[in-house]
């Protein structure tokens, strides 16, 4: 069996990481100037394209006013909605004790949208037939034919 005996490289080794870390430095200021640059160009062609107007030129007085009667009606609504009704312990413990038909609230309710089903009636189906034939043929009948054949 044949050993190498010899020195390891340190100086090609250095040389490479040296080199890395210069690039990696070197890179950094790069990329961040090219970045900042894309970015300030944006923000030149956004500036342009929607001009920004003082918020005493936007809105009059009124409208501020309104907008302000606006939002504190909002909060007294959904102060009043979380006020009221039952504490969350408390209906976490009925809908454990009763399920979801005790509770109006969220009990399942009957759909009357059948528009998921339809594409079912266009599926052939061959149990189906062979169910109609069968039957067919124990009343005394002709089977029909299947659409098709």
């Amino acid at each position: 069996m044949a050993y190498e005996h010899s020195a390891p490289r340190n100086k090609v080794i250095y040389g490479v990481g040296a080199l890395f870390v210069l690039m990696v430095l070197l890179l950094i200021p790069i990329g961040r100037s090219y970045f900042f640059a894309i970015l300030h160009e944006t923000e030149q062609r956004n500036e342009q394209l929607y001009p920004v107007t003082s918020v005493e030129d936007y809105h009059h007085e009124e409208q501020a006013n309104l907008h302000a009667q606006d939002l504190v009606v909002d909060r007294d609504d959904k102060q009043v909605k979380l006020s009221g009704g039952v504490p969350i312990t408390k209906a976490l413990d009925e809908l454990a004790k009763e399920g979801r038909l005790g509770a109006p609230a969220v009990a399942p309710k009957p759909d009357e949208d059948l528009a998921a089903l339809k594409g079912w009636n266009a599926r052939p189906n061959p149990d189906a037939e062979k169910t109609t034939q069968a039957a067919e043929a124990a009343k005394g009948k002709e089977p029909a034919k299947p659409a098709g054949h």
